[in-house]
C-alpha cells in the first residue's frame, strides 16, 4: 500500500526506486491525493484510443516528482486491491492544451476547476477528471437472494476393521447403486475407470465424481461424510509389565478428571477400587452422554463397545437427540484426563504405590508407573449427494431418485452400510443403512448443502452496485 495524502504543503515527492509490489497476493493499492502536487502543463491528446484508459493520448509536464511514480503504477495496475482501489491525483493545473483534431494543433483550455478528492469515495466520484492519474477500481456487485437446487443427499456408513479405524477395501462386488431419472447405473468393486480399478471406497467416490451419465442436468458428488463417528480407546496399563493397570481408590478419593477436548463436556467419573480400563470407558461414556450444555441439549454421545472402548457421535439437537449422521460433522474432540499435583481433580490414585499420580504416570519400566491415555481412530461414512441444475423441472422428488449399497456377483460381505465391527456388522444386511437426509429429522430447519424440495428453488440475481473505475493515464508522466 503507498499512502500520500492531506499534505497541504507537499509540493514534491521522490518515488525513484519504488519499482514493484513486493510479495502482496491481495493486490496493490495507493492513494495519492489532497497534497500539493502541480502539473504544469496537461496536454490531452487527440484520442484515437478508449478514453481514460494507457491507450488515451496525452503528456504532462511538472507534477512535483510525480512523474517517478510510473514504473510502479504501470507494474501493478493490473493486480489493483479490490478492496481499496488506485487512486493518484494531483492537486492543482497550471495550463492545459487540446487537441480537437488527428495531428492537429494543441489549443489553450480553460483549466477545469480541481476536484475535491479526500477519501477514496471521492477519488472513485472524480475518476474521470483530468486531475486523476489514475482512478482504478473493480467494478462492484450485490447478489440478492440465493441459488438453490433440488438436492438430494444419501450418506452410507462404513464399517470399521479390528482396531477400530475406517475399513477403506470393498468386498468383492461391492458398490453403489444410483438410480434417476429411470436411468440406472451401479459402480462396483472391480470396475475400471480412467485407467484405473476400482478397489477401495476412495476409489468408489473418484468413479463415481467422473461419471457424466446424467448429463449437465444433474450433478452427482460422491464423498467421505456423514455418519461419523470416532472411536476411542483408553489404554491403562501398568508401565513395567504392560499389563492392565487397576485404580487404587480410599475412602471418598474416587475421581477421575476428564475433558473432551474444549467443549463443556468436562468432570468426574466416580470409579471403584481395582477399576480397570473397560471400567473408565464406560463410565466416561455415561458421564459423556449424560451431559447438557448452557441450552439444556446433548451435543455429544457415546456408547461402551467393549474392553476400553467408546464410540463417541455428534449429537443433533431436536427431539429425542439422535446422533448426527450428516456431511456437517468432519471431526470429533479428543478425552484426555486431569492428572494433576495436588490430586484435587483426580482425586484416586491410578497405582496402589505410595507414589504420587503425577510421578507415576508414564513412568517406563517403574514399577509405580502407568500409562493412561486415549487412542483416537475417526471412521467417516461416505455420501451420495445429486443436483437437480434443471430450476424448471423436478427430476428427484416422488421417488424417481434411489441411491442403495448394494452386493453383486454373489458377495455375502461388505464394509458399507453397516455400523461398528462384528461378524453380523460386517455382513451385509437386508437392507444396508442408506439415509436420505431429511429437515427436521436429521438437522434443523431448512440446509441447502443437504435437501431441498423442488419448492425450494430459487436463483440469486446479481446487479452492479458500483462501476469500474478504469482512468489509467499513467502514460501521461
Amino acid at each position: 500500500a503507498l499512502q500520500v495524502y492531506t499534505n497541504a504543503v507537499l509540493a514534491t515527492v521522490d518515488f525513484t526506486g519504488l519499482a514493484d509490489d513486493g510479495s502482496t497476493t491481495t493486490g496493490s493499492w495507493a492513494h495519492v491525493y489532497n497534497n500539493n502536487l502541480t502539473f504544469d502543463l496537461v496536454k490531452d491528446g487527440y484520442d484515437t484510443g478508449t478514453s481514460y484508459t494507457l491507450t488515451d493520448t496525452g503528456s504532462t509536464t511538472g507534477g512535483g516528482g510525480i512523474k517517478t511514480l510510473k514504473t510502479w503504477l504501470q507494474h501493478v495496475d493490473g493486480s489493483v486491491s479490490t478492496t481499496y482501489g488506485q487512486y493518484v491525483y494531483v492537486d492543482a493545473i497550471t495550463k492545459y492544451e487540446v487537441q480537437s483534431t488527428l495531428n492537429g494543433t494543441y489549443t489553450d483550455t480553460a483549466v477545469p476547476s480541481a476536484p475535491s478528492v479526500t477519501t477514496q469515495a471521492t477519488g472513485y466520484s472524480n475518476r474521470t477528471s483530468i486531475y486523476a492519474v489514475t482512478a482504478l477500481e473493480a467494478v462492484e456487485t450485490t447478489t440478492t437472494g440465493s441459488t438453490v437446487r433440488e438436492t438430494v443427499t444419501y450418506v452410507i456408513p462404513v464399517t470399521e476393521n479390528v482396531l477400530s479405524a475406517a475399513n477403506t477395501t470393498l468386498a468383492t462386488g461391492e458398490g453403489i447403486a444410483i438410480s434417476v431419472s429411470s436411468l440406472s447405473k451401479t459402480f462396483n468393486k472391480g470396475d475400471t475407470y480412467s485407467g484405473s480399478t476400482v478397489t477401495t471406497v476412495s476409489d468408489l467416490i473418484s468413479y463415481i465424481n467422473g461419471d457424466t451419465s446424467w448429463g449437465s442436468d444433474l450433478t452427482v458428488t460422491a464423498a467421505s461424510g456423514g455418519y461419523y463417528r470416532s472411536n476411542q480407546n483408553v489404554n491403562f496399563t501398568e508401565a513395567n509389565s504392560g499389563n492392565p493397570a487397576q485404580v487404587s481408590v480410599t475412602a471418598s478419593s474416587s475421581k477421575l478428571w476428564y475433558k473432551l477436548g474444549s467443549t463443556h463436556i468436562s468432570g468426574v467419573v466416580t470409579l471403584s477400587n481395582s477399576d480397570k480400563a473397560a471400567d473408565i470407558a464406560g463410565a466416561l461414556a455415561t458421564a459423556i452422554s449424560s451431559m447438557k450444555n448452557t441450552a439444556q441439549a446433548y451435543t455429544y454421545g457415546a456408547a461402551y463397545v467393549t474392553g476400553g472402548k467408546i464410540a463417541i457421535t455428534k449429537r443433533v439437537s431436536i427431539a429425542g437427540y439422535p446422533d448426527d449422521i450428516t456431511t456437517g460433522v468432519t471431526s470429533i474432540p479428543t478425552i484426555s484426563f486431569v492428572i494433576d499435583a495436588a490430586q484435587t481433580s483426580t482425586t484416586l490414585g491410578l497405582t496402589s504405590s505410595a507414589t504420587s499420580n503425577l510421578a507415576s504416570l508414564s513412568y517406563a519400566g517403574a514399577s509405580s508407573g502407568v500409562f493412561l491415555s486415549i487412542t483416537q481412530n475417526d471412521v467417516p461414512g461416505m455420501y451420495v449427494k445429486l443436483v437437480n441444475n434443471n430450476a424448471g423441472a423436478s427430476t428427484l422428488a416422488g421417488g424417481a431418485t434411489t441411491v442403495s449399497s448394494s452386493l453383486h456377483t454373489g458377495a455375502t460381505s461388505g464394509i458399507l452400510g453397516a455400523i461398528g465391527y462384528s461378524s453380523a456388522s460386517i455382513t451385509n444386511q437386508v437392507s444396508p443403512y442408506v439415509t436420505s437426509l431429511v429437515s427436521d429429522t436429521h438437522f434443523i430447519g431448512p440446509n441447502t448443502a443437504y435437501a431441498n424440495v423442488f419448492a425450494d428453488v430459487s436463483t440469486a440475481t446479481t446487479s452492479t452496485s458500483q462501476a469500474a473505475a478504469v482512468t489509467n493515464r499513467s502514460g501521461w508522466l
